[in-house]
């Protein structure tokens, strides 16, 4: 899960983020190979490393303990189950599936916001290297304890977050965001953009998904193809949208899918 806020829980878990940049030796870039291959380590389960940079919150008091709090309570108490775990691939996925911009094999992927990492190990089994970034500790390790292990691939979970991605420059070749952007307050949107267009390399794609209008009942607001021209450009340009619907605790959630391809540099 994403939020709004800033900081982290401590300078020796935000030096992790920062080590990354400099192109220290990182679990989650070794995960994906510093070179664009896929490098050895575990097939699933937790990282080596469990130190990693605190999330700050969304619609909580601003303090990243209260945020990772808030959804490791929820992870534990099966509430994701309930309103926001679907088995993959959503709608979204299938057509990229069948229109072959997403074929088997060989890409390195970012999963912000993971959750449990459904989706990473769907992705895996596919034969992709995933990182699977989520505040919560809770959902990733339900997930590493999942039986539906990422044969033929890897999926690296990692507590991080999103303002401080633990990737170096142009590591990936795909980030999948479904429901962190639109759990990021307005004014902190540009702090991710920098990272999303840091760690994604020229021609690399982002899938974002989330609510098509604010919605103050689930703590979210619009990530339609206007706002994420809005912050993204112009180092990403859209290729498509389609409306989509997301699970929520309030119920099904009207929500778009848009597509972005990297068109540049910004360094």
């Amino acid at each position: 899960m994403c939020s709004d806020g800033a900081g982290g829980a401590g300078a020796s878990r935000a030096n992790r983020g920062r080590a990354a940049r400099r192109g220290a030796p990182d679990p989650a870039r070794q995960a994906l190979g510093a070179d664009g291959s896929r490098a050895g380590g575990r097939d699933h389960g937790g990282s080596d490393d469990p130190a990693a940079p605190a999330c700050p919150a969304a619609g909580s008091a601003g303090t990243p303990n209260f945020a990772r709090r808030f959804w490791d309570a929820a992870y534990a108490s099966d509430e994701d189950l309930e309103h926001w775990h679907r088995d993959p691939p959503d709608e979204a996925l299938a057509r990229l599936v069948a229109n072959g911009l997403l074929r088997d094999g060989g890409a390195r992927m970012l999963d912000v916001g993971c959750g449990t990492g459904a989706e990473a190990r769907w992705l895996a089994r596919r034969g992709h290297a995933v990182v699977a970034l989520d505040l919560s500790l809770e959902a990733l390790a339900r997930g590493s304890s999942a039986r539906d292990g990422a044969r033929g691939g890897r999926w690296l979970p990692v507590v991080g977050t999103a303002f401080e991605l633990p990737l170096g420059d142009d590591a990936v070749d795909w980030v999948l965001d479904a429901g962190c952007l639109h759990s990021i307050g307005r004014s902190s949107r540009v702090r991710y953009a920098r990272e999303l267009a840091r760690v994604a390399s020229p021609g690399a794609r982002l899938l974002i998904r989330g609510a098509r209008a604010d919605c103050a009942e689930e703590g979210v607001s619009s990530v339609d193809a206007v706002e994420c021209r809005r912050w993204l450009a112009p180092g990403f340009e859209v290729e498509w949208t389609m409306p989509i619907e997301l699970p929520a605790a309030s119920g099904a959630l009207d929500g778009v899918a848009v597509l972005l391809r990297r068109t540049r540099s910004d360094r």
